[in-house]
């Protein structure tokens, strides 16, 4: 007996639902940016020449710009794509076999972060000696009435023969995001500079919005070699201001079809079956410190991606729920007896830094020794800071802090949920870290 089958291929219009996902407008761009990036990358790990270096400029609407007339414009000195490889990489779902080392996925991301701006999208692209820019348009309304997957080829003259890269124009945006745009350029530049700052600054990339340079933010902490005290006698001992974090998770095995990890030496994937496994080494590493700079929402856990920040300012390690009880409240756990001693954490996953921070406190600064932890001079980050005053607070708050190395390698070997013992220092028993993807 034949069986009988449905076509269930969704209709176009889902590239315009694509678009009423939440994502803010400097997310948008920020996924427009990662394809840039991605390109940068590839052409480093090939360890190409780059003459002209890697530079991806954003323009967005100002005040003087008409609604009507309002684009987004992306470009990249990156290499360009020839129209097959083009064609792939704006298809909704399509990702290459080599996600693990890109900062997002062209196609899903594009259409998004393009469908939630605007309702017109073109990505021209152009290769050294290539005769004209080529590409597609994607015309959401003009798809969605056609009832088809299909966009036309789109090409531009080149001014210069030699020129290379992708731009990606989106036009007819929604007047929301063109007001936003034009208010706050110099927000949209510092948080691009806080997402890209490793690559900024290590990676040798550089950004601008409307011509002006993105600056990568950097952590503001007191110099690893200053260190404090904690105890008498025997058991007296050293903590410093910054303490390293370095520790090896056992390999495990991904699979390149449905992206799924296990343990290695079973052959094939336990999900789908597929044999195409790849062995990936793991490894948690970075820093933990003091930051020099006080501030009541300045903190949390940044997470880092090849490089990238893929989450801003977690505050999850201070968050504990009792997971037996269903309608158990969410309690925010730090000490607040101390002052607003601050740490900074930079872990590194896949061998890119991320950087954490942990607030010990609200009430006031408390440095035990200005001698030992450093002036108070403004920091290099811009951050005014009051002097510190005299107490024993900082001893403890340091020595809380470095119980999160020591529970660390548990939480990343995905140990279950556990309740930290009931003192000042909870927030800074537990860290939450994810498994590498």
């Amino acid at each position: 007996m034949t069986q009988t089958m449905i076509d269930i291929q969704p209709s176009p219009r889902i590239l315009t639902v694509l678009g009423d996902i939440e994502f803010k407008e400097w997310q948008c761009v920020a996924e427009l940016v990662d394809n840039a990036f991605d390109d940068f990358l590839d052409i480093k790990r090939a360890d190409l020449p780059w003459p002209n270096g890697f530079l991806a400029s954003v323009t967005v609407p100002t005040m003087a710009t008409a609604a009507q007339e309002a684009e987004i414009i992306v470009r990249d000195t990156g290499c360009g794509m020839d129209l097959d490889t083009l064609n792939d990489a704006v298809r909704a779902g399509w990702s290459s076999n080599d996600r693990f080392t890109k900062l997002g996925l062209f196609g899903i991301g594009f259409n998004i972060a393009t469908a939630r701006l605007g309702r017109v999208a073109r990505v021209v692209t152009t290769r050294p000696g290539d005769s004209e820019w080529v590409g597609i348009e994607i015309d959401l309304q003009a798809i969605a009435e056609s009832e088809e997957f299909r966009a036309p080829v789109v090409t531009e003259p080149k001014a210069n023969f030699n020129d290379h890269g992708t731009k990606v124009t989106v036009s007819q945006l929604k007047p929301t995001h063109v007001s936003w745009l034009q208010r706050n350029q110099t927000q949209l530049r510092n948080v691009l500079g806080d997402v890209y700052a490793y690559l900024l600054e290590q990676g040798g990339f550089k950004l601008t919005v409307n011509g002006v340079k993105v600056k990568p933010r950097r952590a503001c902490h007191w110099d690893e070699t200053r260190a404090v005290t904690y105890g008498s006698g025997q058991n007296a001992e050293q903590i410093p201001a910054v303490i390293k974090i370095d520790h090896a998770l056992p390999a495990m095995e991904t699979c390149l079809n449905c992206r799924s990890w296990q343990a290695p030496g079973l052959g094939r994937c336990a999900e789908c079956g597929d044999d195409r496994l790849v062995a990936r080494p793991r490894r948690f590493h970075g820093w933990l410190g003091i930051q020099r700079y006080l501030h009541r929402t300045d903190f949390g856990v940044d997470f880092l991606r090849n490089g990238r920040k893929i989450l801003l300012r977690d505050k999850r390690a201070f968050e504990w729920q009792n997971p037996n009880d269903p309608l158990a409240a969410l309690n925010i756990e730090y000490p607040t007896e101390l002052g607003p001693l601050r740490v900074v954490i930079e872990c590194v996953r896949r061998n890119e830094p991320q950087r954490k921070a942990l607030v010990l406190g609200r009430d006031g600064p408390a440095l035990d020794d200005r001698r030992a932890l450093g002036d108070h001079r403004r920091c290099p980050g811009g951050h005014p800071r009051g002097p510190p005053r005299a107490g024993a607070p900082v001893r403890d708050g340091l020595r809380a802090a470095g119980a999160v190395i020591a529970r660390s390698s548990r939480a990343a070997a995905h140990e279950g949920p556990r309740r930290p013992p009931a003192s000042g220092y909870a927030a800074t028993e537990r860290v939450r870290t994810t498994r590498e993807r």
